[in-house]
């Protein structure tokens, strides 16, 4: 449970209004409207993520643009005012005394919770490194372990391993996993890291041949290998820059479908009705599949799909001509050169 205690400014600016609480990958989780200093929000409306940063926001305005805004709270571990917007779910009760009126007073600003903040709190990250050169690669693997033995419940470091997993070999990410404790907010992830290890060799590297997915009739297909340029893009109805890059996808598409380029969207949406709103808003006339569920797994052994947008260009016969992270990319700029030839 997230509990908060308003300020009488607080109060008189949120007094009528709803606040909610929420993650991004699956947006808004529960929501309260304001009648007392005092509310709760509730993170188990919706399936816990021990590894997402969470966050309590209302509707605010600037410049006649209406946006959900984090509140803000004083870091419990700071000697100055470092104001955070964002924490961890933990089991036990969280408490927040927020700040909301950006004039009121941030001495009685405060978060309190468990253990398990820190690792946000006082900005504990893991590292990977891109050289080839044994000793440094076992100087940070050492340094990670040290941090996880610290914190060896945390989701939010185990993530973080996930997603630097291409960036380790197999042996390293053992050593280095084998220091978290198996618990239910490690478990999954340990899990998807586990079947993660057989494919490691192939990762971000060879098209999806027999990828199992699910079209937007229900319906359980495979990705099938095609015999022309291809693009494989990866989204989530939740992502601002997967949103925007729809209309230049669609340009692309127009321009270049006649010359044989298909292309294949595939959500990572854990809420497939989101997906389907989604679908009838954009409306993106190539195949469209969401990989969810137990089919998340198949599609890790894959690609890491843990920052989206990705966007992946492939050669007619299947290997990969370059891969995105983000947008704006150079997708457009190589399909010219491609199709100039």
């Amino acid at each position: 449970m997230v509990k908060l205690h308003l300020s009488d400014s607080d109060f008189a600016k949120l007094h009528d209004k709803y606040v909610y609480l929420g993650y991004n990958s699956v947006g808004i989780v529960d929501s309260v409207l304001v009648k007392q200093k005092t509310l709760q929000l509730d993170p188990n409306k919706r399936e816990i993520s021990y590894h997402e940063l969470y966050s309590v926001r209302y509707w605010d305005e600037k410049n006649g643009y209406k946006y959900l805004r984090p509140v803000g709270f004083q870091s419990p571990y700071a000697n100055t005012p470092i104001i955070f917007s964002s924490f961890l779910i933990e089991d036990n009760a969280i408490e927040i005394e927020p700040v909301v009126d950006q004039q009121d007073s941030q001495e009685h600003s405060s978060f309190k919770g468990s253990k398990k903040n820190e690792v946000i709190f006082k900005r504990i990250e893991l590292e990977y490194s891109t050289s080839t050169e044994k000793l440094e690669r076992k100087s940070i693997i050492d340094k990670n372990i040290h941090k996880i033995e610290r914190y060896p419940n945390s989701g939010n470091l185990l993530y973080a391993l996930y997603m630097y997993r291409a960036q380790f070999t197999v042996d390293e990410l053992k050593t280095q996993v084998a220091s978290f404790e198996r618990t239910k907010e490690t478990l999954p992830l340990i899990e998807l890291l586990e079947a993660y290890y057989p494919y490691a060799g192939n990762i971000n590297k060879v098209y999806p041949t027999g990828l199992q997915v699910i079209d937007p009739k229900g319906q359980l297909q495979s990705i099938m290998p095609k015999n022309n340029y291809h693009v494989l893009v990866f989204w989530a109805s939740w992502c601002g820059p997967c949103r925007a890059e729809i209309p230049s996808l669609k340009a692309l598409y127009s321009k270049y479908q006649q010359k044989g380029l298909s292309m294949t969207s595939i959500s990572v949406d854990k809420n497939n009705n989101d997906w389907q709103k989604a679908l009838q808003q954009e409306q993106m006339p190539w195949p469209q599949y969401v990989s969810n569920g137990p089919y998340r797994k198949q599609l890790e052994q894959f690609f890491t799909v843990s920052s989206i947008p990705k966007t992946v260009l492939f050669a007619p016969d299947g290997k990969m001509i370059e891969m995105y992270e983000g947008y704006p990319n150079r997708l457009g700029e190589v399909l010219d050169s491609v199709y100039a030839q």
